[in-house]
This record gives C-alpha cells, sequence and structure tokens, in this order.
C-alpha cells in the first residue's frame, strides 16, 4: 500500500496530488524533506519518465527544495483549476506558465546509451542536482499542456475530494478519482437517499 494518490494519470498531476483529504482534513503528503524523496522514489515505479529519478539524493539543501517542489505544486494546482473553468481555451494561469518556465530552465536529465540485453538503449540519467526533480515536474506539466490535455482535466466529483485526473477514458466520463473511494461512497450514499425516499413514501 502507497501512503499516496497515484490516480493522476501524469506525473505533474500525481504532484498536485500529494495534498489529499484525509479524515476530513487537508494532508500534505510533502510534509518534510524525507518524504518528498519517499515520493519522488515512489515515483519511479509509476512514471517512465521519472526512470531518472532513481537514485535520486536529496543533498544538504533538501528544505530548499522542498520550499520550491510545493511552491511550483501549487502553481501547478492553480493551473488546474484554471484550465478545468475554461477546459476549451486551454487556459492556464499565468502564474502557473511562468512557474514551469522557471523550473525548465534547470539543467535537468541528460540522455546517455548503454548496451542492453536487446542492443544499445537511450537512458534519461540525472545531472545529481536537487533541482532534476523540479525540472521533472515542469517537463510533464508542458508536455501535457502542448498536447492538448487539458480538455480531459478534472476534479474528482466528489465536493470533499481535492485530487485532479486526466480522464483517459475512451467516452471522457470519469467521474471519481477512484471507484473504490469516492465512486463508491457516492454509491452508497445514493442508496441509502432512494431508500430513505421510498420508505418515506410508503409510510
Amino acid at each position: 500500500m502507497s501512503a499516496y494518490y497515484w490516480i493522476g494519470e501524469r506525473l505533474w498531476l500525481d504532484a498536485v496530488n500529494s495534498e489529499f483529504m484525509s479524515d476530513g482534513q487537508r494532508t500534505d503528503g510533502w510534509r518534510d524533506p524525507a518524504a518528498l524523496q519517499e515520493w519522488l522514489h515512489e515515483t519511479v515505479k509509476r512514471h517512465e519518465e521519472a526512470e531518472s529519478l532513481r537514485d535520486f539524493s536529496l543533498g544538504n539543501d533538501g528544505e530548499v527544495l522542498l520550499q520550491e517542489a510545493k511552491k511550483l505544486r501549487a502553481a501547478l494546482r492553480r493551473a488546474c483549476e484554471t484550465a478545468h473553468r475554461e477546459p476549451t481555451s486551454q487556459t492556464v494561469a499565468p502564474e502557473a506558465v511562468e512557474a514551469v518556465n522557471a523550473a525548465l530552465k534547470h539543467r535537468g536529465v541528460a540522455l546517455q546509451v548503454e548496451r542492453g540485453e536487446g542492443g544499445w538503449q537511450e537512458r534519461e540519467v540525472g545531472s545529481g542536482e536537487n533541482s532534476d526533480a523540479l525540472w521533472l515536474l515542469a517537463r510533464s506539466a508542458a508536455h501535457s499542456w502542448t498536447h492538448g490535455e487539458l480538455v480531459r482535466l478534472k476534479p474528482c466529483s466528489n465536493p470533499n475530494c481535492i485530487l485532479w485526473f486526466l480522464d483517459t477514458s475512451k467516452n471522457g466520463t470519469r467521474r471519481w478519482c477512484s471507484m473504490d473511494a469516492c465512486g463508491n461512497r457516492h454509491k452508497v450514499a445514493a442508496h441509502h437517499q432512494r431508500r430513505k425516499q421510498s420508505q418515506g413514501v410508503g409510510s
């Protein structure tokens, strides 16, 4: 079991979802540098584009990276909110664009070739800088935005949930962050409401 939510379909959205509701309280999964590093290591299992973070280790300025990552995450959340309000125009909050472009100025990852079982292949490797993490998050957002994915960006339909996802379903009708969580709770609540109404009619 993971302590985080991996339902966004994209790395940058899973970063946004590192803030979530738990027992009715807004919870920050990046509570300290160690938690951020744990999250970054787990992204390797979830997103191919995060492969270069496999050996990532926070340096002495881990607290600085944590604060910068939180600022970028906040900007990405604002991007979600503005894009969702005007999905067809693919509008993104200006401060989000600025934050992404600033993170993309970092050195980021590099490519190297190596011999594998199937022959030669390319592999992304980190520069060894803390800013690699910010660069990867920004690149994920930039790739998503420039490939027209904002029109499929959705918040969970549960008003008490703050998670976002990219609706990759064929007909674009996904409503919930997870059917096992918010979707199931909605079904149970709707069932109880119908039962209550039917009992009221029969009384």
